[in-house]
């Protein structure tokens, strides 16, 4: 979907306000602490000469005031940084070409439930997404959203956030597969609650990616075939990268990771980068 003039002005201007008015609350409850104090305390002695029985009502409320001044600043806080990081994504996609939704509908990003590894354990109906970058980057078709699910792990529930990049076509000549971070813990549940979808397999001489990833997929044969030098040396540059290729789309993410405003658009370029390695070494599998 290509962008067209002016489709982020609404979205950028909207977010300004809301930054400019959490700015407000945080600011204005900094402000009521010292004041909350000094303004009751004041007033307390001034009104002590004409009416005493009021004096101390109005002097315990310099104990409150700061704290309500506090607990507002402090209920802002999450949302401030949030608000800032929408708008820099924003402001940023926009520069790119990109049509910015802060909170896309469920069918925007509901494709992603596809994904066997990224929705791995998924509690039905729970993914949703958030601060969503479509369009044309390097020439390909593209989607980026904050995804969050709920998982179900033995009988524990969890949240699971990560950014994720989707190129959503071109890979259709490929096989289903994915790569997937490798730590103790993995190891630990998977052993005792479930593994990924498909065979896991190592490729034979390649130490370091073996110890750092696992390779999933039912192909073995044509998924060894893809993994070229370059394109494993790529993968080890950042050992949090996972990437899955399904139904001719290639999912790009950061385990458990929702990835800054400043390193977003690092974060397109590698994953744009690990999209030509895959093509790349498809043609030379063909």
């Amino acid at each position: 979907m290509s962008l067209a003039e002016g489709d982020n002005i609404q979205a950028i201007a909207d977010l300004q306000r809301r930054r400019f008015f959490l700015a407000m609350i945080f600011y204005g409850g900094l402000v009521a602490i010292p004041l909350g104090v000094i303004c009751p305390c004041g007033l307390a002695a001034a009104v002590r000469q004409f009416a005493p029985d009021w004096s101390q009502s109005v002097a315990l409320s310099a104990f409150l005031l700061p704290l309500v001044g506090l607990a507002a600043a402090l209920l802002v806080v999450g949302s401030r940084s949030r608000a800032k990081r929408s708008l820099a994504l924003a402001q940023m996609g926009d520069a790119l070409g990109l049509r910015f939704t802060l909170q896309p509908d469920l069918e925007q990003v509901g494709f992603l439930a596809s994904f066997p590894v990224l929705d791995l354990l998924r509690v039905a109906h729970s993914g949703q997404g958030a601060n969503l970058l479509e369009g044309i980057y390097k020439g390909r078709p593209l989607i980026a959203a904050d995804y969050t699910s709920l998982h179900l792990l033995g009988y524990k529930h969890y949240v699971k956030s990560q950014t994720v990049a989707v190129f959503t076509e071109g890979f259709e000549a490929l096989p289903a597969f994915a790569v997937v971070p490798q730590t103790w813990l993995d190891r630990i549940d998977q052993v005792l609650f479930s593994a990924p979808p498909g065979e896991s397999f190592k490729i034979s001489g390649e130490k370091e990616f073996n110890r750092r990833f696992a390779l999933v997929g039912e192909d073995r044969a044509a998924i060894l075939r893809i993994m070229t030098p370059e394109l494993i040396d790529l993968l080890l540059e950042d050992e949090r990268t996972n990437l899955e290729i399904h139904e001719g789309m290639l999912l790009v993410y950061y385990r458990r990771t929702v990835v800054s405003a400043e390193e977003y658009e690092e974060f397109l370029r590698r994953a744009n980068r690990i999209a030509k390695g895959l093509e790349k070494a498809g043609k030379e599998r063909d």
